[in-house]
């Protein structure tokens, strides 16, 4: 009778053994295992180090600048940790504003005001629910991906990395609730789980502004699913349709709720519209064509894959549900961008028709033109990235990518990677 491990039983003991070093590896350097599991991105096991490094990039967030909204929230939780105050009155502060209306971030930070007034630890804090959202969706779109994945498939994947990237962590609202309304809308659409749609409609409590992606989910479901009108509706509102933003401001101001109406009179003011306009005419030539370049991007594959790929998705339900509440929600995306405060809407449609984008593509491989077309926009897409890096550095400094956690608690960093690289070169 023999004692000896059969193979099967190597093999989980070693791959037990590998998991270990990579844990104690993320410790070490936390920066080189996500590089690591991002090389590796189909490895299931490797979510968690890209979740992990999100909430490292909260604890080392450099937030001295006043011009950042992680500046303000700074300040506020270190103000609530001293004084510290009732949730109530925590409550009436955040609902001061009457543009906040979610319990989402008054409540984190009574809860983690009561043990430090450390707002790096908040930070990282937020990353913890942040970085679940981000990893997760990410590894929901490789999952049902089907077949291998080609050089520009991964391309396009990675490019959702950086729609609502890591760094957005420090606007603690918006684009959590973005990653939360897109963690429940995606189950729900592409697989008809019907209960993730309550998760969909938690995005309310993270941004009140959320209501607008929730009913336009809830009115869909009750829609004709008619392709063909979507995608006029898309290309309609993406190309031609112009409406001056003082008739929108007029519309929205006498129907509005009255809780709203404060902020609606403040987004709607058209010297805000000009104030925002002047700041992007301002800014370096890569910041004016960033947000362009993926939506021309978006815009070519979607009519792409429409003109090309209808016969596939009328055979795969899940991905024509999807498709069609892409080609909706971009529409209204579209409409609503025309209210200043609206155009942040296109982000969440992003990551929908990247999703899309990225699960057509293996049946895309012999469709006319598909060749050239790849060849033209895989540049496109190279620069979101490389512009998206960018501002990644603008709020992380050097310990985020050479340190580790337990270098936080002993050198703290306040000096951006950006202004490390414009010494260098200034020198």
């Amino acid at each position: 009778m023999g004692f000896g491990l059969t193979g099967t039983a190597i093999k989980n003991r070693k791959n037990s053994n590998n998991i270990v070093l990579d844990y104690f590896f993320y410790f070490l350097w936390p920066f080189g295992m996500l590089v690591k599991s991002l090389f590796d991105f189909k490895n299931p096991r490797y979510k968690n180090f890209l979740w992990f490094f999100t909430v490292f990039v909260g604890l080392c967030l450099i937030t001295t600048s006043e011009e950042l909204d992680a500046f303000r929230y700074a300040r506020e939780f270190e103000l609530i940790a001293k004084t510290n105050k009732t949730i109530g009155d925590i409550f009436s502060i955040a609902y001061s504003d009457s543009g906040s209306l979610d319990i989402f971030r008054p409540l984190m930070m009574y809860l983690i005001s009561r043990f430090t007034n450390n707002s790096h630890i908040f930070f990282a804090f937020v990353g913890v629910i942040y970085g679940f959202l981000f990893s997760r969706n990410f590894c929901y779109i490789i999952d049902k991906v089907q077949g291998d994945f080609t050089k520009f498939q991964i391309l396009v994947l990675f490019s959702f990395l950086f729609i609502f990237p890591i760094q957005a962590l420090q606007f603690v609202r918006f684009s959590t609730a973005a990653h939360l309304f897109f963690f429940g809308a995606m189950p729900f659409l592409f697989e008809k789980n019907t209960k993730y749609v309550f998760v969909a409609i938690a995005s309310v409590f993270v941004h009140f502004s959320f209501f607008i992606p929730v009913a336009v989910l809830l009115v869909y479901i009750y829609l004709p699913k008619n392709v063909h009108l979507f995608f006029i509706f898309y290309i309609l509102t993406s190309f031609f349709i112009q409406v001056k933003l003082e008739s929108i401001n007029t519309v929205l101001e006498s129907n509005a709720p009255e809780l709203l109406e404060d902020k609606v009179a403040i987004y709607g003011n058209e010297g805000y519209a000009e104030s925002e306009v002047e700041s992007i005419s301002t800014a370096n030539w890569y910041i004016q064509y960033f947000g362009k370049a993926i939506d021309y991007f978006i815009a070519v594959m979607i009519i792409y894959v429409y003109v090309f790929n209808r016969k596939y998705l009328m055979e795969n339900m899940g991905l024509f549900t999807l498709f069609g509440f892409t080609l909706f929600f971009a529409g209204v995306a579209n409409l609503v961008s025309l209210f200043p405060s609206g155009s942040r809407f296109i982000g969440v449609a992003r990551l929908f028709a990247i999703a899309v984008i990225v699960l057509n593509i293996n049946s895309l491989k012999n469709r006319p033109g598909f060749k050239m077309l790849q060849l033209v926009t895989a540049p496109v897409l190279i620069f979101f990235i490389i512009v998206a890096l960018r501002f990644l550095v603008d709020t992380t400094g050097l310990l985020a990518y050479i340190g580790n956690p337990f270098l936080f608690f002993i050198y703290q960093d306040h000096v951006p990677v950006i202004d490390f690289i414009k010494s260098i070169l200034g020198s």
